[in-house]
């Protein structure tokens, strides 16, 4: 146990502090001073407790045990705070009033972004909306639930800092560039350093060294048993590389589990689509797309935020309802023929952030990934031994079998990712649908899952259809890049790049991430 810290010019101290999650006890005997005009990155690998520490320290969670000791100037209601669970949370209110207005025959009634801010938007610094790539002021009419991952991003993060007529005495960002497209992590990096530059004291939470701002002063870094070091930035970054203090990513992955083998063979064409358009009232977000996936293919979708990349993703899995009104033909068979959506995602394996955000059932990690034979959120179904083996044994190759009985909610943002991987997986699918796979994980877990994916694209009769942001998680087995993006005049296209035998390494750089 630490001794107690003075207080001197401390903005805010934990003094020797535990924090409950559900019936667990985390972060024991921590300490940790913020002092003024310091700006902290916390980081470690995934499960070591980094979006618990700072929601201790945004009050979002209960100390249960040691003190919270505030500064003078620092008051809990002047910190702003976004994360994958404010995201969760918003998500989880809509899904409520979703019910209601279902009742009440107000179904159209939809919650917008503009809604979200309450009347704080002209407090809103216009160098914030231009900051955030110009993006938050466009999509001020659009429903909540339409909104990107990395669109809601954007919208959080002008909420929280819409809540204050100044700045927030201390902003705490969760992995606060996940799910950006490249311009956009350029933009917000820019915005921090505004912020930090104006009077405002930041404390990042993040696993790429690429996404720590040059002002960020001192490093907070949490293993396996807490707090492994901190103290000023030289001691532990450098501008190359990682110091001792983080493991070795180096990882080795064992063979693919045993194939459950696919059920049918995979058809000539597994998606066809002619001219489809998705359009939120008068804005279009897929226009006129002509595209063709076939057997032996595998394809990664690139594009900027609000490109349409996941909304393609989800017209393939039947989670869109204008997948309907266009001309798409999946396996085969056309759209909208008389198929059942069980039909459908008897074939597909999915995994997308939006997905982990509403499968939140309170069952323990192996129950989740059984619930991937039944396409279920949730078990509702006695499993099988035969079941119960598969998925053991993909939790055992992707090292989280010590998640197999642990509660899902109580996980971390990347070990919950590292689960509904798992599940994604374990019905060896025709097709496997993978929007950002890497976001959210440590680097060890990013190297671990695309080395996975390359060898389940190369070695099994699964195809591989994957969206990412950046172009180093690009899998080694795809054979086929579709580009989204928008033309000068306003206008969507699509453009495609095709290299038999493999892109990564071989397509120029300036091919893959022109955003226009």
């Amino acid at each position: 146990m630490e001794t107690a810290l003075p207080e001197g010019d401390a903005v805010v101290s934990l003094v020797d502090i535990a924090v409950r999650r559900g019936t667990r006890l985390l972060l024991e005997g921590t300490s940790w001073r913020i002092r003024r005009g310091e700006h902290w990155v916390v980081t470690g690998p995934n499960g070591t407790g980094k979006s618990t520490l700072v929601q201790a320290l945004a009050g979002e969670l209960p100390v249960v045990r040691g003190r919270v000791i505030p500064g003078k100037a620092w008051k809990i209601e002047n910190t702003g705070y976004v994360s994958f669970e404010s995201h969760r949370r918003l998500i989880a209110r809509e899904e409520r009033l979703d019910i209601s207005r279902q009742f009440s025959c107000n179904a159209e009634n939809l919650t917008t972004v503009r809604d979200l801010f309450e009347g704080n938007l002209e407090t809103l610094d216009n160098d914030v909306l231009t900051s955030l790539n110009s993006g938050v002021s466009l999509l001020m009419d659009r429903p909540v639930q339409a909104l990107s991952t990395g669109e809601m991003r954007k919208v959080l993060i002008a909420k929280t800092l819409a809540r204050f007529p100044k700045l927030p005495t201390l902003l705490i960002l969760d992995e606060p560039f996940e799910g950006l497209d490249e311009s956009s992590r350029r933009d917000l990096m820019l915005l921090v350093r505004k912020l930090m530059a104006e009077g405002a004291q930041i404390v990042l939470v993040t696993h790429r060294f690429s996404e720590i701002p040059p002002e960020i002063t001192h490093v907070l870094v949490l293993g396996k048993k807490g707090v492994v070091g901190k103290g000023p930035r030289k001691a532990f970054l450098d501008a190359n590389r990682e110091t001792p203090v983080f493991e070795d990513i180096r990882t080795k992955l064992s063979a693919i589990p045993p194939f459950r083998g696919i059920r049918k063979a995979s058809p000539p064409v597994l998606v066809a689509m002619r001219g489809v358009c998705v359009s939120y009232g008068s804005t279009a977000v897929i226009d006129g797309l002509d595209w063709t996936f076939r057997r032996g293919e595998n394809w990664t979708i690139l594009g900027p935020n609000g490109a349409g990349k996941s909304t393609l993703l989800q017209m393939i899995a039947g989670d869109h309802p204008q997948a309907y009104a266009n001309d798409i033909r999946l396996f085969g068979r056309r759209r909208g023929t008389g198929e059942s959506i069980w039909e459908i995602k008897a074939s597909i394996g999915m995994i997308s952030p939006e997905f982990q955000i509403r499968y939140r059932k309170n069952i323990i990690g192996l129950e989740v990934v059984l619930s991937g034979f039944y396409d279920s959120i949730g078990l509702f179904r006695r499993s099988t031994p035969e079941e119960e083996k598969i998925a053991g044994q993909w939790m055992r190759h992707m090292g989280i079998a010590n998640l197999a009985q642990r509660p899902f909610p109580q996980l971390s943002q990347g070990e919950q990712r590292m689960v509904l991987l798992a599940r994604a997986m374990v019905k060896s699918p025709i097709l496997l649908i993978l929007d950002e796979p890497c976001q959210g994980l440590d680097r060890k877990n990013r190297q671990r899952v695309l080395a996975l994916i390359d060898a389940v694209g190369r070695h099994t009769p699964t195809h591989i259809l994957c969206v990412v942001h950046h172009i180093e998680e690009i899998p080694a087995c795809t054979t086929h890049v579709l580009r989204l993006f928008k033309t000068a005049d306003g206008r969507r296209a699509a453009g495609i790049i095709e290299k038999q035998g493999g892109i990564s390494g071989k397509v120029p750089r300036r091919s893959l991430s022109g955003q226009r």
